[in-house]
This record gives structure tokens, C-alpha cells and sequence, in this order.
């Protein structure tokens, strides 16, 4: 394999069986979904220069699935109230191996002014384009919810 540009935007990147370390934080809990895709890590850059929040999430296909879906985030206040939200492919399905391990950026614009403190991410998966989201599962195999919740993340100083 070969560093690439692949469409849409995406890079592919070997590392040599190595992974990069960094800020990523493990996800705790119910983690992997229906379709084969288990959360792993997450990380927060907060606010960015174009006055938008970056969340990170780390993936890995366990077992393909012919299903097209779709990642979400969402930035939740204290009282789980949604600030704003981004969705993308975070890898178009066409692509995806089993054993692929992805990091996307998600670039959050709030509808409202955020002050320095404690948030909270949601992220999930629907199957596109029916904006159905994708079960999470517990350790039975059985649907324990359909989104993660990350953190408390800090904003602000």
C-alpha cells in the first residue's frame, strides 16, 4: 500500500501496524454497532479559528456490512440539549475493509454562543439515505440504544 488521495477528500495513510497516540480518549461502554463498526476513541479540539468545534472519533470495521450509512455528532449542553451537529460518511461504505481503522473530523457549528465548561458529544451512525440510525449493541449481541454518549469535553479556558 501507498500513501493516496482517494475521492471525496479522503486520504489513505499505512502506518506500518503502528497507531498514532495523542489526545484520543477510549469510549466507554456500549460501543459498537449493528453494522459491524465499533467506536473507539474520541477527542475534542473545541473551539477552532472559523469559530466552530472539532470532535475526533476513532472507528474500526469488525465485519462489513452491504449497508450505506452515515456518522453523526452532535455538541449537548449540560441538560443534554443539542447545540449543533455534523453529519458525514466518515468513510464511504464502498471502501471500507474489515479491519480498517478511521479517524474523522467532525466540524460543529453551535446555534448558540458557547461559554468556557463542561459538554457532551452523541455520536451515531444511520443508514443512508433512510436516516434510519444504526442499533448500538451490548455485550449479548442485543440493541442497547442507538447513539454513544462522549465525555463531559471542556470548552473555553
Amino acid at each position: 500500500w501507498q500513501r493516496g488521495t482517494l475521492v471525496d477528500g479522503f486520504s489513505l495513510a499505512p502506518l506500518g501496524g503502528e497507531w498514532p497516540g495523542g489526545d484520543l480518549a477510549p469510549i466507554a461502554g456500549h460501543r459498537l454497532f449493528q453494522n459491524g463498526v465499533e467506536f473507539q476513541e474520541y477527542g475534542w479540539q473545541g473551539e477552532t479559528a472559523d469559530g466552530q468545534q472539532r470532535a475526533w472519533l476513532m472507528w474500526q470495521v469488525l465485519w462489513q456490512s452491504a449497508d450505506d450509512t452515515h456518522f453523526f455528532v452532535q455538541m449537548l449542553d449540560n441538560s443534554m440539549r443539542p447545540l449543533g451537529q455534523q453529519d458525514g460518511d466518515g468513510y464511504p461504505t464502498a471502501y471500507r475493509l474489515k479491519g480498517d481503522r478511521i479517524i474523522n473530523g467532525f466540524d460543529i457549528m453551535t446555534e448558540v454562543e458557547t461559554l468556557p465548561g463542561e459538554y457532551w458529544l452523541r455520536a451515531g451512525q444511520y443508514l443512508y439515505p433512510e436516516v434510519v440510525n444504526v442499533p448500538v449493541l451490548d455485550g449479548s449481541g442485543n440493541p442497547a440504544g442507538d447513539v454513544v454518549l462522549l465525555g463531559p469535553v471542556l470548552e473555553g479556558p
